[in-house]
């Protein structure tokens, strides 16, 4: 590499931070083009006394509020966390409006920040990190000394640095660091900071120039957004802002590509001021996984909360102000919403004009009402404060150092209710009177809902009932909520018909270690009718009658490949709490407090939902609907198992343990096969399941309560020879030890229930790699419901798959007799009517 002119500021940039349940913590730092990783283990620093114990309680007390203030700001930067979309990367310092997502360098002095905002508290997480780095100072000194120039060198090469790994100790009642061995593990865990993203069809296709990262010559790099990257590059002579994805969080990348690339082909880009699209960027010769994006440069920007003063002239403010309205009216009228308004989402350039530079669509607490987030409604209501800050500053804006004044902190709306942050069991009611403007400003329909609770009011003619719970193992009850009126672009509202109830709605229902869960309404085995749909929504249209199952973003790699379920956003779309974005579909009437929604894509213990079209399946009009609303989920899980996991054929003998609907659904699933398996083992606890088996097609049955050592029986059922594959249903470690242990060689064995989200199980390693037997997790038994639910429905037809032999209807107000029935098996699978 070539020298070239510059110097470097001997700063240290956080890279990574991250810990585990076991309070290992590790940090990567970036110091003078050198890369540091450091590890703490922490047990080491349980051990010891005197100033050891000491320098051990200062971890564990650092750690501990680390991980207080990420349970606050609901940003998890745990290891475990890392697969699911959740993994947090250092800052530095947090935002002080929750977000900063537009890729401009805001380090420089003080923003003033438009009402309302909530103000940041001292970050632990740096406090955490600093602790760390202390023993560092001659270890900088001499292997990252600053050299006084910046060697020129690629986006690749910047990625691609080496690395220098070390762990904390303690030496002679001292912290000190002791370097490590690169190890392959190590080196991975270098490998995994590079951000990519799988680039969905639609981006790929759209004529977009690709560029190698070696092909980019980075000239600048920032800490904001963190991590700390390359944002300023040039190709050739031509000059980029460069701004890298954050893999947890795709969606808001996507929808800015998509959005950029639509103002510059309707030509709007010449009305109003907004970065183009000029490439993507992936990492080495990959042309399906991009790591950033390039776009035009903005010429000595700067950011619109560094003019929000009375300082700035009246005359040139006036002019953002009405230049900002023109902007997303223009947006508008073509269709487009912004979905980012905020001011520090524009900048102005050298010559004062105003540029739009985010599109991404997050949501951040203050600037617009979480309900109206990527609605024109939300746009206005954005952009409204922005013009009311531009044209006062000093009845709008407040330093963040300062903190807000109080005689603004209750007043926070003109036009926007300040977003609730906690979850708490008292009163609602003393808030009504506070929210009484935007419960008349905002339309909302009356819902039946299901969800437990303990909540109960007074109810008038007006309302309807309906089910809801409110904590932990409450009894589900009929409660009136109100669904909103924010049906999003990709959503269709829908008439629930039909719900089933399943084992794992009883499973989230009693789960006291997801507080922010309650109130819930619950319910993921939905049938009905569309009434509306958004503009996005091609898959159905009103009238349509549909199964609903798990959402996804139906972009990503893995569905492209038809199979939703392990969506990289999987855990947002249905896990969340709500929407993806954090927003609730459910409020209480009276006191306007928010219920989750979306559970598993779509809270179906409810009369009128909004689903995302992801979980939208079309099916005939002559089914009844207490017939399509159990193929939605157990049905459908077991048949996806036997027939895409396990792919059975004549000559095997197979178990199935647990007879539930989803047992009992690859039971069932054999029948559609040309030439079912010889052998067909049923194992259950229940006498009576065991016959429902059989009537369904097992040949035989195993009662495990009655035979304890399940591997004997299942061995001399095979004559010694073993079981060719199983699925279990159980979740159960004794009952998954015996199916291995009775797995003839290269044999399979199939997980679906856990049972307990912590549920773990111990196996023989040697035993496994011995005989070959593959042990294998499903989720949704790899189904892409879109084809298996129609394909059930047709096996129906033909008698092959005769599931409602095995379901029982239940008005839905009593869903508690319901579900009291599937326990004790008096029913497998409780349909709810809402009609």
């Amino acid at each position: 590499m070539s020298a070239a002119a510059g110097h470097r500021q001997p700063k240290c940039h956080v890279l990574n931070f991250s810990y585990d349940k076991k309070e290992n913590c590790e940090l990567t730092v970036f110091i003078n083009s050198v890369r540091v990783h450091i590890d703490v283990n922490a047990e080491k620093f349980k051990a010891g006394s005197g100033p050891a114990a000491k320098l051990g309680r200062e971890y564990r007390e650092l750690l501990s509020k680390v991980k207080e203030a990420d349970e606050d700001f609901s940003r998890p930067c745990s290891k475990e966390n890392l697969r699911n979309g959740g993994k947090k990367q250092d800052s530095g310092t947090r935002d002080t409006d929750g977000d900063n997502d537009s890729g401009i360098d805001m380090s420089e002095g003080h923003d003033k920040i438009a009402y309302p905002v909530k103000q940041a508290p001292e970050d632990p997480e740096k406090t955490l990190s600093d602790w760390m780095l202390k023993p560092f100072g001659a270890i900088f000194a001499e292997k990252a000394p600053a050299s006084g120039v910046v060697r020129e060198q690629s986006v690749q090469d910047w990625y691609r640095t080496a690395t220098l790994f070390f762990d904390l100790e303690f030496e002679n009642g001292q912290l000190v660091a002791r370097e490590l061995e690169a190890t392959i593990e190590l080196e991975q865990r270098m490998s995994d900071i590079v951000p990519r993203m799988h680039a969905p069809k639609y981006i790929r296709t759209d004529n977009i120039l690709w560029y190698r990262a070696e092909q980019l010559t980075v000239l600048e790099e920032d800490d904001m957004p963190p991590p700390y990257h390359p944002s300023l590059v040039k190709v050739g002579e031509e000059t980029f802002f460069l701004k890298m994805i954050d893999p947890t969080q795709p969606q808001p990348f996507k929808r800015e590509i998509q959005i950029m690339r639509k103002i510059e082909k309707l030509g709007l880009h010449e009305k109003l001021r907004v970065p183009l699209v000029k490439g993507l960027v992936g990492f080495e010769d990959s042309k399906t996984e991009m790591m950033g994006f390039l776009q035009t440069v903005v010429e000595d920007p700067i950011p619109l909360t560094k003019l929000l003063d009375d300082d700035v002239p009246q005359r040139k403010r006036d002019l953002w102000a009405k230049e900002s309205e023109r902007m997303k009216n223009l947006l508008h009228e073509h269709k487009i919403i912004w979905g980012d308004a905020k001011a520090d989402n524009f900048l102005v350039d050298k010559h004062d004009n105003l540029w739009i530079i985010d599109f991404g669509g997050s949501f951040t607490e203050g600037w617009v009402d979480e309900e109206l987030m990527e609605t024109e409604e939300g746009d206005d209501m954005g952009v409204a404060r922005i013009v009311n800050a531009l044209h006062d500053p000093s009845a709008n804006t407040f330093d963040p150092d300062e903190g807000m004044p109080p005689a603004h902190a209750a007043s926070l709306a003109p036009h926007g209710r300040k977003r609730k942050t906690s979850q708490t069991t008292e009163d609602d009611t003393n808030s009504e009177a506070g929210e009484q403007a935007e419960e008349e400003a905002i339309p909302r329909k009356r819902v039946r809902t299901g969800t437990a609770t303990e909540l109960k009011h007074e109810q008038s003619e007006s309302e309807e009932e309906e089910e809801v719970v409110e904590s932990p193992g409450a009894p589900f009850k009929y409660q009136d909520l109100e669904l909103d009126d924010s049906l999003r672009p990709d959503e269709a509202h829908v008439r629930i018909k039909a719900t089933g109830i399943c084992p794992d709605d009883m499973m989230f229902a009693t789960q006291d270690k997801l507080p922010d869960m309650f109130p819930c309404v619950m319910g993921h085995e939905g049938a009905g009718i569309v009434q509306a749909v958004g503009d996005k929504v091609t898959a159905v249209q009103p009238g349509d009658h549909v199964v609903i199952v798990t959402a996804s973003c139906g972009e990503c790699e893995y569905c492209e490949r038809k199979l939703p379920a392990y969506c990289d956003e999987w855990f947002q779309h249905n896990c969340g709490m709500g929407r993806a974005d954090g927003s609730k579909s459910f409020r209480l009437p009276k006191s306007g407090r928010r219920v989750c929604s979306h559970f598993f894509g779509q809270s179906s213990f409810a009369q009128d939902i909004y689903v995302k079209q992801t979980g939208l399946v079309k099916v005939p009009k002559d089914v009844p609907f207490e017939k399509l609303a159990p193929l939605a989920c157990g049905f459908m899980v077991g048949a996806g198992a036997m027939l895409n996991v396990v792919q059975p054929i004549s000559r095997m003998t197979v178990v199935v343990a647990g007879t539930g609907s989803v047992g009992l659904g690859a039971i069932m699933a054999l029948k559609m096969l040309p030439k079912p398996p010889k052998k067909i083992i049923a194992v259950d606890i229940l006498p009576s399941r065991l016959e429902v088996a059989r009537s369904m097609g097992a040949t035989h049955g195993v009662n495990n309560k009655a035979h304890k050592d399940l591997m004997q029986v299942l061995m001399h059922i095979t004559g010694g020879a073993g079981i060719d594959a199983s699925i279990d249903t159980t979740g159960e470690n004794d009952v998954i030890q015996s199916l291995v242990h009775a797995t003839a060689r290269k044999g399979k064995v199939v997980t679906i229930g856990t049972g307990d989200t912590k549920a773990e199980v111990t196996l023989n390693l040697f035993e496994l790699v011995q005989a070959g037997c593959t042990y294998i997790g499903t989720q949704q038994g790899d189904a892409y419901p879109r084809e298996l639910v129609p394909r059930l429905i047709t096996a129906y037809n033909e008698g092959k798959f005769p599931y409602d032999k095995l379901t029982r209807t239940y008005p839905a107000k009593d869903v508690e007799q319901a579900i009291l029935d599937m326990r004790s098996g008096k029913t497998i699978k409780p349909v709810l009517l809402w009609d």
